[in-house]
């Protein structure tokens, strides 16, 4: 039986490799946008937070609890923060926006007050409060902070022993200053923080050593009040006047996308309406709910996410 021509032979082999190869492809593909749409389907899954047990709070997939978070404030802040008494905290972040979602109850020091007792809040106060309360410096930065403050202390009182016992009882110690840099890690609640103060100022006193923000340059709009399903809530904005340099975007791995953008901090102070500034014996336990958002804004929608956030979170003061 006579051969068949040259290169007819392999004909057979290299079509089934070729056709193999086709199938591999199309499997491959196959996959790859099985994939994809399970990891959107997972991004817009809604996932509940609960606070307290009394509150929920729909988000999706992609936030996630910090669990390693005290209730505000921190013990080396407790001395320099604002009178709230926190029962219940909530911390949660995205990464990938990023952004970060914070709840909590607290006590309610507004009783006799009126609206415009929470106004006075908007101006360079309401900066501190994001610092002391739900944006803190690390906690490895306060105590370098602290102790560089006792310290300097103690060089304070070995110079004051060295001057002679009539000079001692006249001598003004200067009060300790101490500017302390701090280090912030590359998650979504260390770099809003950054974002506020970067640097911690602890000076002092008679009482006690006072901390304190050095605050970047923030607009910071009046209060508004609004009104939601049930719930007032007066509402603070803070708007970062200077947009995010590439340095900074590489500094916190974000997407290079984010260059440019502007950091927000949103803070809600809300409860059953009408808001109690008045004692009511039926309700004097009443805490109110503090919500703060903060994100990247780049076509001015922050502010539609965190009335969207707010509008969805249920509970029952």
């Amino acid at each position: 039986m006579a051969a068949p021509p040259h290169g007819l032979a392999e004909r057979p082999s290299m079509l089934c490799n070729q056709s193999l190869r086709l199938v591999l492809l199309a499997c491959a593909a196959l996959s790859a946008g099985a994939e994809t749409i399970a990891a959107q389907q997972s991004t817009a899954a809604p996932k509940t937070f609960t606070l307290g047990g009394r509150a929920q709070i729909p988000l999706t997939a992609d936030w996630t609890q910090r669990t390693d978070i005290d209730r505000p404030p921190l013990p080396a802040l407790a001395s320099s923060a604002p009178n709230f008494v926190f029962t219940d905290f909530l911390v949660v972040e995205n990464r990938s926006a990023p952004a970060v979602f914070e709840a909590g109850f607290s006590s309610n020091p507004f009783i006799g007050g009126e609206p415009g007792a929470l106004g006075t809040r908007t101006g360079p106060r309401l900066l501190g409060d994001l610092f002391y309360l739900f944006f803190p410096p690390p906690r490895a930065c306060l105590a370098r902070g602290n102790a560089a403050v006792a310290q300097a202390r103690n060089k304070q009182q070995e110079e004051l022993l060295r001057l002679p016992p009539e000079e001692r009882q006249t001598a003004k110690q200067p009060p300790v200053v101490i500017r302390q840099t701090c280090d912030f890690a590359p998650a979504p609640l260390d770099f809003f923080a950054s974002r506020l103060s970067q640097v911690t100022v602890f000076r002092s006193t008679d009482s006690g050593t006072r901390v304190q923000g050095e605050f970047r340059d923030f607009y910071r709009p009046p209060m508004e009040q609004v009104d939601l399903a049930g719930k007032t809530y007066f509402v603070f904005e803070a708007s970062a006047e200077t947009q995010l340099e590439l340095a900074t975007v590489q500094r916190f791995g974000l997407a290079d996308d984010r260059q440019g953008a502007t950091v927000h901090f949103f803070w809600a102070i809300g409860a059953r309406a009408p808001f109690p500034f008045v004692l009511d014996p039926l309700r004097k336990d009443l805490e109110i709910l503090h919500v703060t958002y903060a994100c990247l804004d780049l076509g001015g929608d922050c502010r539609t996410r965190f009335l969207t956030l707010l509008g969805e979170i249920r509970y029952d003061p």
